[in-house]
């Protein structure tokens, strides 16, 4: 399906497709009547989609719809149909699960068996020290231990229960009820005044315990910036916030520090930044990847390796980072589209980022349906598919209204915002007025702390001194984003509340603008294009006409100041 083109959509609406079936059977509570509703909607869309090829097939001069139209329908009704069974023998797992099915209705006390999926942060929950996502492999219901694979936030109330490993295995004896909360559908809440609730089966392996080093050290040497910067620099480097994260070094202590003021500045610097519009700054995504990439591929070429090497040495960055940042839907999304990158290089091919995007969708709805319900991996996609398709024609557009080094973060800025507007809206219906500039003011500071704190996270473990002085250079750079949304949100009219029917004429009108605007410019380009290679470009010709109607005007006063008169009879 990936031609030659760089942004070949071609597998798209497939893709789209499939996570929106997925999606609609994740988000809906399961019963059998939804199940025949998809399956007769489904069926619909396909007779719908054969009536409408037929018809089609009959225009004459329609050549070209007989040669992929048909095929293309039927990829798009296969790929649903897929969804729709792999998102339904998903859900059928899901329900009949041993915690589901016995834990509906009320808290259970369960002894279970979980497998440890993410570093420990602090609980927003009052009572409880810290929150660890983990996955349930066994649990002990009445006396028999049944198999069980739900993913449970386990909840501790004491610090030495939260000193878990990442990938490590553990008996845990507590309390199993639905959650409210975040994402995870179920809370495991170790038994109070228990000292053998929580016991190491099985530990962590030497990778996973030589990240977790490293990120302790890392975030060790943040705690000692203050202010914002230890809230901001591991947001930014690692995508959690400093008082969400949890220090090992604070437990060995046997103190445990009271970050309720933290979390009062944390919560104020989140609505400052949602009401500037750069709220994704505090988001691991994209850049991170790319940067290990630009800097993997600049040292091989330096170096003059070979492809192939090349290819497998930006595999093992992509995994190094992946295994550090703390886990998001963007950062799997991120990762997956950094190693089909890696993989066309390895191919010796072009990289295609369309194609990639389209294959990150498929794989990651097939082998993880929930991250179709994310609005985080929707968002994360909806930028890329934007800056995809807007970028390149917004760039040319603005460079004959500003110069070429703001052009390139202006369309990039632009298009991104655009295409997560709606997406946005679901989770406010605030818009910030002022998102765009914003963005084009902390682009700089953001990539300096992006570096800095990489950087220190890659030597804060090794020599600590050298770690603190990067982390904080990358504070510096995220005070300089910290005044910005401090002026944007005085302001007036920093952020509007919206109508939904406004929103969306808006957003129509705007599209139906952009679109027509792009159309245009290629059809003039498309119009001239066997004279643009004698044609002179228009900034060049109004520079030359400019100075022509300088030049005449200035020898024309000049003549006239130095004229003679004329005599009569001369």
């Amino acid at each position: 399906m990936c031609a030659s083109n760089k942004h070949d959509f071609r597998l798209l609406l497939p893709a789209v497709c499939m996570w929106a079936v997925t999606a609609i059977m994740v988000k809906s509570p399961y019963s059998a009547d939804l199940e025949r509703f998809l399956i007769l909607v489904v069926a619909a869309i396909a007779g719908l989609a054969l009536v409408c090829a037929v018809l089609l097939l009959r225009v004459a001069g329609r050549a070209r719809l007989r040669v992929w139209l048909m095929p293309y329908l039927c990829v798009c009704i296969a790929a649903s149909m897929c969804a729709l069974i792999n998102s339904t023998v998903y859900v059928r797992m899901v329900a009949n699960d041993a915690v589901n099915s016995t834990s509906v209705r009320a808290a259970q006390t369960v002894s279970a068996h979980v497998h440890i999926t993410s570093p420990p942060i602090h609980s927003s929950l009052r009572g409880f020290s810290c929150s660890v996502q983990a996955r349930l492999q066994a649990v002990r219901l009445r006396g028999v231990w049944q198999r069980s694979s739900v993913r449970v936030s386990l909840l501790a109330r004491n610090s030495r229960d939260c000193s878990v490993q990442t990938s490590a295995q553990y008996f845990v004896h507590g309390t199993v009820g639905a959650s409210n909360i975040g994402r995870t559908p179920w809370n495991l809440r170790v038994q109070e005044n228990c000292s053998s609730c929580v016991r190491l089966l099985r530990p962590a392996s030497a990778l996973h315990a030589a990240v977790s080093h490293v990120q302790q050290r890392f975030l060790s040497q943040t705690s000692r910036l203050g202010g914002t910067a230890s809230l901001l620099v591991p947001g930014v480097t690692l995508g959690v916030m400093g008082h969400d994260a949890f220090l090992s070094s604070v437990v060995s202590n046997g103190y445990e520090p009271n970050n309720h003021s933290q979390k009062k500045q944390a919560d104020k610097l989140k609505d400052s930044f949602r009401t500037a519009g750069i709220m994704h700054v505090l988001a691991v995504s994209g850049g991170h990847f790319a940067l290990a990439a630009s800097t993997v591929t600049w040292l091989c070429t330096r170096l003059r390796i070979n492809r192939r090497i090349r290819a497998l040495l930006l595999i093992a960055a992509n995994a190094g980072l992946y295994l550090v940042m703390y886990p998001s839907d963007s950062v799997l999304r991120a990762s997956i589209m950094m190693f089909f990158s890696s993989l066309y290089v390895f191919l010796g091919r072009k990289t295609y980022a369309s194609c990639a995007l389209c294959w990150t969708i498929i794989l990651c709805v097939l082998f993880n349906p929930e991250v179709a319900a994310s609005i985080g991996f929707a968002l994360s996609c909806a930028a890329v598919i934007g800056i995809l398709t807007w970028s390149r024609w917004g760039e040319k557009l603005m460079t004959h209204l500003l110069p070429s080094w703001l052009a390139a973060p202006m369309a990039l800025t632009v298009s991104a915002q655009l295409a997560t507007l709606p997406l946005s809206y679901i989770l406010s219906d605030e818009v910030p007025m002022y998102a765009i500039v914003s963005n084009l003011l902390v682009s700089v500071p953001m990539d300096i702390a992006t570096v800095f704190g990489l950087i220190s996270l890659a030597l804060s473990w090794l020599w600590p001194q050298a770690g603190y002085v990067c982390a904080w250079l990358s504070g510096c750079a995220t005070a300089v984003m910290v005044h910005v949304s401090d002026i944007i949100i005085r302001l007036p009219y920093a952020s509007v509340s919206v109508p939904v029917s406004v929103m969306v004429t808006i957003y129509i009108a705007g599209s139906v603008a952009i679109g027509s605007s792009i159309w245009g410019w290629r059809w003039w380009q498309n119009r001239y294009r066997f004279e643009r290679e004698y044609r002179v470009p228009f900034k060049q010709r109004m520079r030359e006409r400019w100075q022509e109607f300088i030049r005449i005007s200035v020898l024309t006063q000049h003549n006239n100041m130095h004229s003679c008169p004329r005599w009569k009879g001369h």
